[in-house]
């Protein structure tokens, strides 16, 4: 359809006069049987998106105006006592450091909480930006 935008890993969408960054991804902290082995690395699959955001978010100065992630950082990770450091969440908590944005919005955790003024957890909830 028109009217629906995959946002992909690591990139800048200008929607609507508004810029976001986009960064998909998370581990599961649930334990799970893994019957057959991938040869596909997921950890060096987002790396590799990792080189991208940075490269993308450099050519904005670290300056976006929201932010849309799966997860979250560490620090926002901590206060949800969800907290398991992982590699995504670590380039999240490298990323909440550099980058300058008005909010910042992610899910993964099934249900909706305003951390504070600038982080919130969107599960059910839909949001109007203002």
């Amino acid at each position: 359809k028109d009217n629906i935008i995959h946002l992909t890993r690591g990139q800048i969408f200008n929607i609507d006069g508004n810029t976001f960054f986009t960064m998909g991804g998370g581990i599961s902290h649930k334990k799970r049987i893994i019957k057959k082995k991938s040869k596909i690395n997921p950890e060096e699959i987002f790396k590799k998106d990792t080189v991208e955001a940075h490269r993308n978010l450099e050519a904005v100065n670290y300056k976006v105006d929201y932010i849309l992630t799966h997860t979250c950082s560490n620090e926002i990770n901590k206060e949800l006592n969800y907290f398991k450091p992982d590699y995504v969440s670590n380039f999240l908590s490298v990323i909440q450091k550099k980058v300058q944005y008005k909010h910042w919005y992610f899910g993964h955790f099934h249900k909706d909480k305003s951390m504070d003024d600038k982080h919130t957890c969107l599960y059910k909830q839909i949001k109007k930006l203002t």
